[in-house]
């Protein structure tokens, strides 16, 4: 045969087509690996941050009030002001100090459904002076009557008043508050007749794992509980309209 082989065709059958070499299989199947490892990190860090998580505990709310007992018990020192008659009114008077045996009501309520517990309670006393010299306005003076519960059934055919039995229950810590049930605590605070003491209450709580402690005074004042040894007493006449000096 002669001339010039340009190009060269190998014909027959092509049983067998290798493409790459292992190596080649290798690295497209690390490939593989991390693709899948990358997916699966993206999808745990989407459903982290779209999760819903459970709102955290959160220290609960009070409220605190200072009034007088209706029995003549307690009342309000205020400064001096001569002899001139004082109106009476069940609000506080300005610039009184709420005198021994005296209340003070505290109201503790959660913020959300999720339940805070009241575990105990402490008393941080922070001064004592010489009891408030002013005018002492006592309180007004009711009778001693005790009420009576019934319970009336209007659905009986024969109505009649049955009365009502309360299962006593320990008035003690901890107790329970969330946004829907509080608590109410009533304090009668006594002091020694020549002393003023200046205080404020702490509520210790827990919310799960969170705990923490709820300070509590007079709207950011201490609350303050005089004796009346060093103030002038005015009584409570013409019907329980007005202080005066003349009993």
């Amino acid at each position: 045969m002669s001339g010039h082989a340009d190009a060269v065709v190998q014909a027959g059958r092509v049983e067998h087509v290798r493409i790459g070499d292992q190596h080649d299989r290798r690295g497209v199947v690390a490939l593989l690996v991390v693709v899948v490892l990358v997916v699966v990190a993206g999808v745990a860090v989407v459903w982290r941050l779209t999760r819903e998580e459970p709102a955290p505990p959160v220290a609960p709310l009070a409220d605190t009030d200072l009034r007088l007992k209706d029995d003549c018990t307690s009342g309000w020192v205020v400064p001096e002001r001569g002899d001139a008659p004082v109106p009476f009114t069940t609000r506080r008077p300005v610039d009184a100090v709420l005198a021994t045996g005296g209340e003070v009501v505290v109201t503790v309520q959660g913020q959300t459904r999720t339940s805070v517990v009241l575990q105990s309670a402490w008393v941080e006393v922070l001064s004592r002076t010489p009891a408030r010299p002013g005018v002492y306005l006592p309180s007004a003076c009711q009778s001693d009557v005790v009420p009576r519960f019934f319970q009336l059934d209007l659905a009986a055919a024969s109505p009649e008043l049955v009365p009502r039995v309360f299962e006593g229950e320990p008035l003690t810590f901890p107790f329970r508050v969330d946004e829907v049930e509080p608590e109410q605590f009533v304090i009668t605070a006594l002091s020694p007749d020549d002393e003023e003491v200046a205080w404020r209450l702490h509520l210790r709580w827990t919310s799960g794992a969170t705990e923490g402690e709820l300070v509590l005074d007079d709207r950011g004042e201490p609350f303050r509980t005089t004796g009346i040894a060093a103030a002038r007493r005015f009584c409570l006449l013409d019907g329980g309209s007005r202080w005066q000096p003349s009993c």
